[in-house]
């Protein structure tokens, strides 16, 4: 086990990949969404500060003419962006020539309708705001609005162009300096220039700032990228489609909200109105939540780095569980929250704000699910499900706001997304098999979340505790870290002065036996002349001894990088995949048997095996048998070579270094409990392909395996960094059994806690055999 430390990267590298390198390999759903909510949540807070220091600082006049005019602005802004966010989203996924011309030419689109739209709004000033009409006499305020609108236009953009590229982490630092150099400007120009136009520069000149270095920074992010295998292709006539239905959509969603309190006014009235519309403020940072994670969720998809069902899922449980947890504390504090506005907002205030928050839940499911429509192209179904969002909620609202007010609209909204919500879930759960794999899908990104949580408050409670330990020649070592898995040996880290060793424990006897197994196996690899040069790769034992308490086995740590941090944006995971498969099939050569397989080696290798998984498994019987005749015709009698196997030769398992020129270089390969001297050739690398794979989709080794089962046309693409070696798809389905076998049985074996645990079972063992059986039929 090795410690965590940053991707490989070639420092002799341009900026700009050096950039993307960086960025792609911390880019994740949870990082990304997370970090556009809380870009929000700065921008809310600190936008309400801005308000508050414009009221003390300018006059009453001064301030209606700044706020009418960035209210006539944003409206305008979102306009001429028509929908083209969701554009780059879906189109947009890493730099290079081709999506620099699609930016490009939606930047110079939103500007032309932001010039006809500034125009226009100028031209008819007298008619759609009468208070600024004086204002717009002179003749130089209409192309300082126009201006203005162009630069606020494109600022929205470039936030949405960055989503695409996957820097979303960049958004919270980027909001924030732009609301402290905004209230700065405001304070600046209040006392040496205090008028109404004072307050519309203090929005803007800091967003062309902000804007002008964001896009300086994109120009290093994008030089010498080149997507020209990577960018999303799309027909004219595909792109119209998704512009056209998805701004119908889009248009329809945002008059839903942006309507609702104006009809509680017509409706019931101004005081009934204001009860509304502050209950609706607060609430509608939890619909962001959804708008927010989708958004990240699109881009993600667009980069093609994850399953799209592990994805949809994750979005789903990451949005509608906060979104859930806040609306329920929401639902309990509504009096304390609205007391913040006055005693008369309490009574009926409270009520909205419940009703309101509690229809946040499914409309944030709503959201997500819009996104995944979007990702997939279903254009169509996303604008019939806003259109009758907007016909329902609106319709139904203003008819029950006419006898209860504020109360009326927010039923009428919360009884729409719930029926909205509910529909959609039938919709999805008709087709063959749907509820089991929901099911399976959001049990899984339940389990996903909860292992980041764990590991988050792992770090910030100091888990990995500081002590000081034994090994048995009485020497102390300081513990710096551990670590917890399903297995029974525990992993740490001691450190002396002399430098970092790795201490394995365990206490039950499988764990024992693991570290016995480990213990000798590295004892031969360092003994083996044939595989001299191997040895620097393989930790060395400096003490092993089993007391009373249990076995210790303390290692040599390797020099390298966690092969967990390797980046499968960058492009470094295909060349880090074959060199760690040559590594350890040079291993296999260098150790190749005389004798061939014979019966005892069918007896170890598959006929124990399944017999173990029939134990667990007596349902399945059919399968077992035909997956056991299956895999005795392929090996009996066959020719292939055995050797040293790793057994267990994933990622988390093998150290990187970069040499020089980028190129990876495999420098350790750590945890050899698992080895056998006998492993069919090309085993470990089938192992590294599948288990990179199910990280880099964030699924269960028993998802990869079973959908190369279902699709065996595409088993040598999957399995590409192998077809080199020449073997035929027979062979590679072959040893993808063997292996997910080998992995299965040996996880039992090992640990009681893999048999305890019905979640790794279901997904790891029960699925795959499923599976086959389906697939056998």
């Amino acid at each position: 086990m090795s410690e965590q430390l940053l991707p490989m990267s070639d420092v002799s590298a341009p900026l700009g990949e050096r950039l993307r390198t960086k960025f792609a390999a911390s880019a994740s759903l949870t990082r990304s969404g997370y970090s556009l909510i809380a870009s929000s949540l700065i921008t809310s807070a600190l936008g309400m500060l801005f308000w508050t220091v414009a009221a003390r600082s300018f006059s009453p006049a001064e301030l209606g003419i700044g706020a009418a005019l960035i209210a006539a602005m944003t409206p305008l802004a979102g306009a001429a962006q028509f929908n083209f966010k969701n554009v780059l989203y879906r189109y947009v996924s890493s730099p290079g020539p081709r999506a620099q011309r699609l930016v490009l030419g939606l930047y110079l689109a939103s500007a032309l309708a932001a010039v006809v739209l500034g125009t226009g709004f100028a031209m008819l000033v007298t008619w759609i705001n009468p208070d600024l009409a004086e204002l717009f006499q002179s003749p130089w305020i209409a192309p300082i609005f126009v201006v203005a609108l162009i630069i606020w236009t494109i600022y929205g953009l470039q936030e949405a162009e960055l989503v695409a590229l996957r820097l979303s982490v960049l958004m919270p630092p980027k909001s924030l300096i732009y609301a402290l150099a905004k209230l700065l400007a405001l304070l600046g120009l209040a006392t040496f220039v205090a008028s109404g136009l004072s307050i519309l520069a203090a929005w803007i000149v800091p967003a062309l700032a902000t804007g002008i270095a964001t896009s300086a920074l994109l120009v290093y992010y994008g030089a010498g990228a080149d997507d020209t295998h990577t960018a999303a292709r799309f027909t004219r006539r595909e792109f119209v489609g998704f512009l056209g239905w998805d701004y119908v959509g889009s248009l329809a969603g945002g008059l839903t909200y942006g309507m609702a309190p104006m009809l509680v006014i017509a409706a019931a009235g101004t005081v009934a109105g204001a009860h509304f519309y502050l209950a609706f403020s607060i609430a509608y940072v939890l619909y962001l939540v959804g708008s927010q994670m989708g958004a990240a969720m699109m881009a993600e998809h667009a980069s093609r780095s994850r399953h799209p069902r592990a994805l949809y899922a994750d979005a789903l449980v990451q949005t509608v569980l906060p979104v859930a947890m806040a609306a329920l504390a929401t639902v309990a504090l509504a009096p304390m929250i609205m007391q913040i506005f006055g005693k008369e907002f309490v009574e009926p205030g409270s009520t909205i704000l419940r009703l309101l928050v509690l229809g946040a839940i499914p409309g944030s499911a709503v959201i997500v699910f819009l996104s995944i429509c979007r990702t997939k192209g279903w254009v169509k179904v996303v604008a019939l499900v806003q259109l009758v969002n907007m016909i329902s909620s609106l319709g139904l609202g203003y008819i029950l706001s006419a006898t209860l007010g504020g109360t009326g609209m927010a039923l009428a909204l919360l009884s729409t997304e719930t029926t909205i919500a509910t529909g959609l879930a039938v919709w999805t759960l008709t087709r063959p098999g749907a509820l089991h794999g929901l099911a399976l899908d959001l049990a899984c990104a339940l389990v996903r979340l909860a292992q980041r949580l764990f590991n988050l408050a792992k770090r910030l409670s100091g888990t990995m505790q500081r002590k000081t330990i034994q090994d048995l020649d009485g020497e102390e070592w300081a513990a710096s870290s551990y670590y917890v898995s399903l297995s029974d040996a525990q992993t740490m880290l001691p450190r002396r002065e002399e430098g970092t060793a790795v201490l394995k424990r365990a206490h039950s006897s499988a764990g024992i036996r693991e570290l016995e197994l480990e213990q000798k196996t590295l004892t031969e690899l360092h003994q083996d002349e044939r595989v001299a040069p191997f040895g620097r790769l393989v930790p060395g034992v400096i003490s092993f001894g089993i007391d009373g308490s249990g076995a210790r086995l303390l290692l040599s740590k390797l020099p390298g990088r966690d092969g967990r941090t390797v980046s499968f944006a960058t492009g470094e995971m295909t060349p880090a995949i074959e060199v760690a498969a040559e590594q350890i099939a040079q291993l296999h050569r260098q150790t190749e048997l005389p004798d061939g397989i014979d019966a005892d080696w069918i007896a170890r290798w598959i006929d124990e095996p399944i017999a173990a998984l029939r134990q667990s498994l007596p349902e399945n019987g059919a399968a077992l048998s035909a997956l056991h005749r299956e895999l005795v015709d392929h090996f009996h009698g066959s020719a292939v070579a055995l050797g040293r196997g790793h057994g267990d030769y994933c990622l988390d398992n093998i150290l990187f270094e970069t040499a020089p020129g980028g190129a990876p270089m495999v420098t350790g390969i750590v945890d050899w409990g698992g080895s056998r001297r006998d492993a069919p050739a090309g085993l470990d690398g089938v192992f590294l392909v599948l288990t990179a794979r199910a990280r880099r989709e964030e699924r269960e080794l028993g998802h990869v395996v079973r959908d190369v089962l279902a699709r065996p046309e595409q088993a040598a693409a999957g399995l590409g960094a192998l077809v080199a070696e020449g073997l035929s798809s027979n062979e590679l389905r072959a040893l993808v059994l063997l292996c997910w076998l080998n992995h299965a049985t040996s996880n039992l074996r090992k640990s009681g806690r893999y048999g305890a645990s019905r979640f790794w079972q279901w997904n790891n063992i029960k699925l795959v055999v499923m599976g086959y059986e389906r697939a056998s039929k």
